[in-house]
């Protein structure tokens, strides 16, 4: 069995960070992985800082504060600060994306790992500038945990239902697992 070390990068960018966290199941959906996962100190400590945590009567929204630090143990996630070349590359991406993506895209391709991402404009960026950098997506990570922990049924609906509801997210048509995930939503068991 390989070590944390012997794993690829995968970078986790502000969108799929926050996805992932809202599913309540974070730790599990990262372990079922080959990775090693990684979120740069900038989206961690200034973009991926809430996920939407229920609403009141009156229908305002109430938000949960997201403590990375309690995630950034163990073998499951680590913080990652961007070094010289890194912070190089990140000031000619930061021209076309936004800091937080730019800077997740710099160390995915200085490390030669790979990144997880929803957003289609990083994700169209990142084929264009570097498509030797494989590009992953929420839906792909949840259903790799489901496929490899047997989720399925109101398990794994509730986990997609928490995604939309707590992160906000729901795959676009372009999402390669669109049809897979419509499936899972549209499941009574």
């Amino acid at each position: 069995m390989s070590s944390a070390d012997d794993l690829a990068y995968m970078i986790l960018d502000a969108c799929s960070a926050l996805n992932l966290y809202s599913t309540g199941r974070i730790r599990e959906i990262l372990k079922a992985q080959a990775f090693r996962f990684s979120v740069v100190d900038y989206v961690a400590r200034r973009e991926a800082l809430y996920v939407y945590s229920g609403t009141d009567n009156a229908g305002t929204r109430f938000h949960e504060h997201i403590d990375w630090s309690t995630l950034f143990t163990g073998d499951d996630l680590e913080e990652l600060t961007l070094n010289e070349s890194e912070s190089e590359m990140f000031v000619g991406l930061a021209a076309v994306l936004d800091d937080g993506e730019a800077m997740s895209c710099a160390v995915a391709i200085c490390r030669g790992g790979s990144i997880a991402t929803d957003d289609r404009k990083t994700r169209r960026i990142m084929g264009e500038y570097a498509p030797n950098v494989r590009v992953h997506t929420t839906s792909e990570l949840i259903k790799a945990w489901s496929d490899a922990a047997n989720v399925t049924g109101s398990k794994l609906r509730q986990v997609l239902l928490d995604v939309q509801d707590r992160g906000g997210f729901v795959p676009g048509r372009n999402d390669p697992l669109k049809t897979w995930w419509d499936e899972c939503m549209g499941m009574q068991r």
